[in-house]
């Protein structure tokens, strides 16, 4: 995209029985400082085709349902048998008496769906394309009462809420372009009775369309924008749109001034979306259904996009100059930190050097003394070896004299038991001879004392009768 990039954003509002045209028109913000020095290069401008598929390029068109009035309800008290929405299948059901017909469009809004919500699914999308270098359409066709000129050109200065589409897209584009890069030129045309008038120029009546002998398009200066429509224009749009959509080898588009401005618009380069405004009310079903038919057309045309770019000479030079000086001052700054890096690198490499000689010593050193220290060990261990072989000799004998001394021990054991059974008889018979003498000398005793009690007994009698004696005696 060159320094100074020019892309068209339409935004008009059609209505099929309105003799006005109004439409807004945007090329991306602020004029340059010194508008001389800006070089037209129309001619010799780049020309890209947009990489998406077809469906990409297609025409997106959405239906929105005007809100009841009082008008409205006094007159049509049935109008839900008219028109019913199915926003979630993007649908909607045209209902007369007993039939009914379904369409499906590329968004469906009932009568609550805010400003926002309309700007963000329907012109945002195109907007974005236009800040990337795109031709784009924001188009709202309808009966004259359905509420176009509310969703496009609402002001909003009471309730910001309530901004229409020219209004938000103004705010993107001036929020995503540089003062000293773009610039934003601005129309508001009428076209009125086959006449186009600039109403932000009133002096400027009757403007000529005038087309590029080798290109086509618009030349610089007089970039014209979709308007509201006559009766004329709107039916040579309408053979337009059908001779597109049938793919019909002749396209009237010279047919009508509308027509020529809408050129790119549809079976063109730009990106297009149209919005088809309707009313609820039941009496108007024939304007609606034809409102319906058209969007339904509308949807069938595919644009070819394509980037289209434009340069001013001198601004590109200056900026690149620009970025020459910051890539050369880039570039010392990268040398001077490459050379630093370098003498960075190299102490570096000088630090693991001597950490390299001196981790080297060390493991020389430590490699010698793990020599040594594995010789002692396999010395010690060849020690240690011999000292577990003599060890298990000894087991080998000790487990040898064990065994023997166990034999020998369970031979004396037999023998004790033998001798203890003998000394055991001996002691009974010994035991029960000498309780067979002490039976005996315990009754020789007891003889033995019978004859000195009766001894002693006989000597108390007989000194009894002496003491008596020597009484009587005395």
């Amino acid at each position: 995209m060159g320094s100074n990039s020019k892309r068209q954003l339409p935004l008009s509002s059609s209505s099929s029985s309105s003799s006005r045209a109004a439409s807004g028109q945007g090329n991306v913000p602020v004029r340059p400082n010194t508008p001389a020095s800006r070089r037209s290069v129309t001619p010799n401008s780049r020309v890209h085709s947009n990489g998406d598929d077809s469906d990409n390029g297609r025409v997106r068109v959405a239906v929105r349902v005007r809100p009841r009035n009082a008008e409205d309800l006094l007159s049509d008290a049935d109008f839900a048998d008219c028109v019913e929405l199915q926003p979630e299948m993007r649908r909607l059901k045209l209902r007369k008496h007993w039939n009914s017909e379904s369409y499906r469009f590329d968004e469906v809004f009932t009568e609550s769906a805010s400003q926002r919500r309309v700007y963000e699914v329907v012109a945002k999308p195109v907007v974005e394309s236009v800040l990337n270098g795109y031709n784009g359409i924001v188009m709202a066709y309808g009966q004259t009462g359905t509420g176009k000129i509310y969703m496009l050109g609402r002001l909003g200065n009471d309730d910001a809420p309530e901004r229409g589409i020219m209004v938000r897209a103004l705010e993107d584009i001036i929020a995503n372009t540089s003062p000293t890069s773009d610039s934003v030129e601005i129309s508001y045309l009428q076209l009125y009775m086959e006449s186009i008038q600039d109403l932000l120029a009133p002096e400027k009546i009757n403007i000529p369309i005038t087309e590029d002998p080798r290109t086509g398009e618009l030349s610089e200066g007089q970039l014209l924008e979709e308007a509201k429509f006559i009766n004329l224009s709107l039916t040579s749009l309408g053979k337009c749109i059908n001779a597109l959509a049938e793919n019909s080898p002749h396209i009237p588009i010279q047919d009508s001034k509308l027509t020529r401005l809408l050129r790119d618009s549809f079976g063109g380069s730009a990106r297009t979306s149209l919005i088809v405004m309707i009313g609820p009310c039941a009496r108007h079903h024939a304007e609606t259904t034809s409102t319906i038919m058209f969007g339904q057309q509308a949807m069938k045309i595919v644009n070819m996009l394509k980037l289209k770019e434009e340069f001013d000479n001198e601004s590109l030079c200056r900026k690149l100059e620009k970025q020459v000086d910051q890539l050369t001052e880039k570039i010392e700054r990268q040398q001077k930190s490459r050379k630093n890096d370098k003498d960075e690198m190299e102490k570096r490499l000088r630090e693991c050097q001597d950490s390299f000689a001196e981790a080297e010593k060390n493991l020389v050193t430590r490699s010698e003394f793990l020599e040594k220290e594995n010789t002692r060990l396999e010395l010690e261990m060849k020690d240690v070896l011999n000292g577990l072989n003599h060890q298990k000799d000894l087991n080998v004998l000790m487990h040898d004299e064990v065994a023997s001394l166990e034999m020998s021990l369970k031979h004396k054991k037999e023998q004790y038991q033998l001798e203890n059974s003998t000394y055991q008889q001996v002691l009974v018979d010994t035991t029960q001879m000498y309780e067979e003498k002490i039976a005996e000398l315990i009754k020789q005793l007891g003889d033995v004392l019978a004859l000195k009690l009766l001894k002693n007994s006989w000597m108390r009698s007989r000194y009894s009768q002496v003491i008596v004696n020597r009484k009587f005696s005395n």
